[in-house]
């Protein structure tokens, strides 16, 4: 907060672009006092300061009604749809990874799926992993380079799996791309530090680019630094006060 209060004396302001979820990161974009966009999903959803909405990639509805279908032959798969009003549910409390921590307030419970498929950016499935693995596969053939797909077993162990859906192609990259017209910001006059490779797109638009100490080697190799210090250790500071001592000068 001391590096970000800094930046704001010199015209510099601060935002974020992350694989979370709106609610998640418009706490954190409220409590450092930016009036930029929120950019969740790893690009997916961009709404405003206002939460009103800039951008959204959606799924096909076919994907949506893929699931339903698959679901009702495979009874205590918990699915959630991710869209620019929040998160839709059928369970409670809510099952998703944990890396996708969302707002409690952005939870909405629902009896009835079918009115919100046509509006979802993503759509994560928690099951057994023959289920989870047979929608996986049947999505992979019907919508062949129009679905990204990951699949991974819960940290909570066991016969437990997710499986997240979303458009392919999308990514922090193009989420800057967009925005960088929007807001009249060159890619010359923008920064980004990041540590992962959800990040790279992202950092390979921007002007200047950083990638933390404990960042994955692919993004260190493609960033213009890396910081001294981890994501544990301040390394954020590190960047926004060099940021801060270029422009201060």
């Amino acid at each position: 907060m001391d590096a970000i209060r800094l930046l704001k004396t010199v015209g510099v302001d601060l935002l974020l672009i992350s694989g979370r979820t709106d609610g998640f990161i418009r706490s954190y974009a409220q409590e450092i006092g930016t009036r930029f966009p929120v950019v969740s999903l790893n690009g997916g959803l961009i709404l405003d300061a206002d939460g009103q909405l800039l951008y959204e990639s959606l799924l096909p509805a076919d994907v949506g009604h893929r699931v339903l279908a698959a679901a009702k032959q495979a009874p205590g798969m918990a699915i959630s749809f991710l869209t620019s009003d929040g998160i839709f549910s059928t369970t409670w409390p809510l099952r998703l990874p944990l890396y996708l921590a969302a707002h409690p307030g952005e939870h909405r419970r629902i009896e009835d799926p079918l009115p919100y498929i046509d509006r979802v950016a993503m759509i994560v499935i928690k099951g057994p992993y023959s289920p989870v693995q047979d929608i996986s596969v049947g999505i992979a053939r019907d919508f062949r380079g129009m679905v990204d797909r990951v699949l991974y077993r819960s940290k909570s162990g066991g016969d437990e799996y997710y499986l997240e859906l979303k458009n392919w192609g999308v990514n922090k990259g193009k989420a800057l791309r967009f925005l960088s017209k929007q807001l009249d910001l060159p890619a010359a006059r923008i920064g980004a530090i990041g540590d992962y490779a959800n990040d790279l797109e992202m950092c390979r638009f921007a002007g200047f680019s950083a990638a933390m100490r404990n960042a994955i080697d692919d993004l260190k190799a493609r960033t213009d630094m890396v910081t001294r210090n981890s994501n544990n250790e301040s390394g954020v500071a590190e960047f926004l006060t060099l940021v801060y001592e270029a422009q201060a000068t």
